[in-house]
């Protein structure tokens, strides 16, 4: 290797590396395969959180739709969905979060204009956002969970048993 292409390579690197240290944080995304949301976590377009299989194998997902509304399933089928309801094109930067004030919100983008806020922290703190498939009941419920301390069904079916 020449010195020419050395100091290069180690110029490059060093740029790149000066460019990750400076990047602003940012919200991690959901896993794949996860079946809650962290706070501070978010949902983006396309993407869902499976519960873990409930009665008869059955599943529920959370998934960021298209027209920034969040959609809920369960056994395949729209059950439910939640958001702004006024908007009327596609905006594939949209994300869904559990924010650090604990309100569900989804945003148009990142650092964009809010569009949707649930205004339920004031009564539930809440730490995680969960889908939950009931494994006694075929049921499914969206819930606002603080582990060890309260679980909130916000949307759906009440999970008993």
């Amino acid at each position: 290797m020449g010195i020419r292409k050395y100091t290069r390579s180690v110029l490059i690197a060093g740029i790149l590396l000066g460019a990750s240290i400076f990047t602003p944080a940012t919200q991690a995304d959901a896993a794949a395969g996860q079946y809650h949301l962290n706070l501070g976590q978010k949902l983006t377009v396309g993407k869902c959180i499976v519960s873990t299989k409930g009665q008869r194998g059955a599943v529920a997902k959370l998934c960021m739709g298209k027209y920034a509304n969040a959609l809920i399933y369960y056994k395949g089928v729209l059950k439910d969905e939640f958001g702004p309801n006024h908007v009327t094109s596609a905006q594939p930067r949209a994300y869904i979060t559990l924010a650090s004030d604990h309100n569900v919100k989804i945003y148009k983008y990142s650092g964009g204009p809010l569009l949707f806020n649930s205004k339920t922290a004031g009564r539930f703190p809440a730490t995680q956002l969960w889908i939950d498939s009931c494994a006694a009941l075929p049921y499914w419920n969206v819930a606002l969970v603080k582990p060890g301390s309260f679980n909130w069904p916000w949307k759906g079916e009440h999970c008993v048993g």
